[in-house]
C-alpha cells in the first residue's frame, strides 16, 4: 500500500513538472513570438518612415521594386505587391520580413505612400508579349527609346532575295530565339516575318 501512495504521489510530482515546464516552454515561445512581431512592426515603420528616401528601382508586371535603407539592416528592397497589396522586405535574394502579423494600418501607409511617390514610375510601362515593363528598364535592356524603336519596327526595309528565301522557308519561329536575337542584335534586325509572329505571340498569350 505505501508503494501506491509513494508511486501516486511520484507521478502527481512528475506530472506538475511536466505541467509547469510546458507553462514555462508556451510563455517562451509566446514571448520570443511577440518580440519577433514587434520587431517587424518597427522595421515596417521605420520603412513608413524612409519612404520620403527611398529611390524607384523596377515594375515587372505588378511587382514594383523600390531600395530603401533600416538602421539594422542597411540597403534594403522593399517588394511591392500591387495585385496583392502586400509589402516585403528584401536584402539581395533573401526576405528578411513579410508583412504577416504586421499592423494592417502600416502596411496600408507603406502602400499608400509608394503609390504616392512613385505613381509616375510606377505607371510608366511598356507591354511585350503580355509583360509589362518599366519603360527605362526596357529600353536600357534593348538599347534605344521606345519612339525611336517602334520607328524601326515600322520602318521596315526591304529584304535582299537571300533573306526573302530565308523568310519563305521558316514557316515557324520560336519565341526564345526571337528574344535572344533582339537581346544580341537588337529589335530593328527583326524581319518583319518576325514581327508578326511576336506580335500574334503577345496578342494570345
Amino acid at each position: 500500500m505505501t508503494f501506491f501512495i509513494s508511486l501516486i504521489a511520484f507521478m502527481s510530482v512528475f506530472l506538475l513538472g511536466m505541467r509547469t515546464k510546458n507553462i514555462i516552454v508556451k510563455y517562451e515561445l509566446d514571448s520570443e513570438l511577440k518580440k519577433k512581431v514587434s520587431e517587424k512592426n518597427e522595421q515596417f515603420s521605420e520603412i513608413l518612415n524612409n519612404i520620403k528616401f527611398s529611390k524607384f528601382r523596377s515594375r515587372v508586371n505588378a511587382t514594383v521594386y523600390v531600395s530603401s535603407k533600416t538602421s539594422k539592416h542597411g540597403d534594403v528592397d522593399i517588394i511591392y505587391l500591387m495585385d496583392k497589396s502586400d509589402v516585403a522586405i528584401f536584402q539581395g535574394d533573401t526576405c528578411l520580413y513579410t508583412s504577416e502579423s504586421v499592423e494592417n494600418e502600416l502596411i496600408f501607409n507603406i502602400i499608400e505612400s509608394i503609390n504616392e511617390k512613385f505613381k509616375k514610375n510606377i505607371n510608366d510601362t511598356v507591354e511585350v508579349l503580355g509583360f509589362t515593363f518599366y519603360r527605362e528598364d526596357f529600353e536600357k535592356t534593348f538599347g534605344g527609346k521606345l519612339k525611336n524603336l517602334n520607328l524601326d519596327i515600322l520602318n521596315t526595309k526591304e529584304e535582299n532575295e537571300i533573306d526573302s528565301i530565308k523568310n519563305e522557308n521558316q514557316k515557324k519561329f520560336n519565341i526564345d530565339e526571337i528574344l535572344d536575337k533582339i537581346s544580341t542584335f537588337g529589335i530593328k534586325t527583326l524581319t518583319t516575318e518576325e514581327l508578326e509572329f511576336l506580335d500574334e505571340y503577345g496578342k494570345k498569350n
